[in-house]
């Protein structure tokens, strides 16, 4: 999922809210950045950052920040340092469908170094952009996913998440969508 390569927009507003808690999440127009829920008490103060609904991203949600360094508790990851503070971002509602990455692909996402920006290394040596691209191709040679066919995924497969796609293309979309992926810390955070 995605996250955009720009900041949340500085037309905020911090507020002073007190009043019953009733899991809203959206009032007056304003995004509520509501957190999980864990016996919060009927009635507390709430200090938030309200922002209208307008400079919410198509298709996002706003992640608070994690104000404290954490550690992942994610299997096999547990040997990492604490990591932290992550600030507030943006992530997509819902996974790259085969309809958006299809976009990609008819734009000639393949053939555009621009959002190719890893290098991509094999070994000890750089492939040159040619050499590395022509090893993403679909079950038939062409531009793609490896599970898509004749450069299109199964019909009536539109909203399904894309897969077959490595960490490279999902890289070179998220440039095209004027985004970028988030990292390991950033998908505990949401977790």
């Amino acid at each position: 999922l995605p996250v955009p390569t720009t900041a949340p927009s500085s037309n905020s507003k911090s507020s002073r809210w007190h009043g019953p808690n009733t899991g809203a999440s959206a009032s007056a127009g304003f995004i509520w950045p509501s957190g999980r829920r864990t016996g919060v008490p009927d009635t507390t103060t709430v200090e938030a950052v309200l922002r209208p609904i307008e400079s919410a991203p198509r298709g996002m949600v706003l992640v608070p920040a994690a104000t404290e360094p954490f550690r992942l508790v994610l299997p096999g990851f547990d040997h990492l340092a604490a990591f932290g503070p992550i600030g507030e971002f943006w992530i997509d509602e819902r996974e790259v469908t085969n309809a958006d990455y299809k976009t990609f692909v008819d734009a000639g996402g393949y053939s555009r170094p621009e959002f190719w920006r890893a290098p991509f290394v094999e070994g000890d040596r750089e492939l040159a952009f040619a050499e590395a691209i022509a090893r993403f191709v679909d079950r038939t040679g062409l531009p793609g996913p490896a599970t898509w066919e004749v450069g299109d995924y199964p019909e009536g497969r539109d909203d399904d998440p894309v897969t077959g796609v490595s960490w490279f293309e999902a890289a070179a979309y998220a440039a095209f969508a004027g985004k970028r992926l988030p990292t390991i810390y950033h998908w505990d955070h949401v977790a």
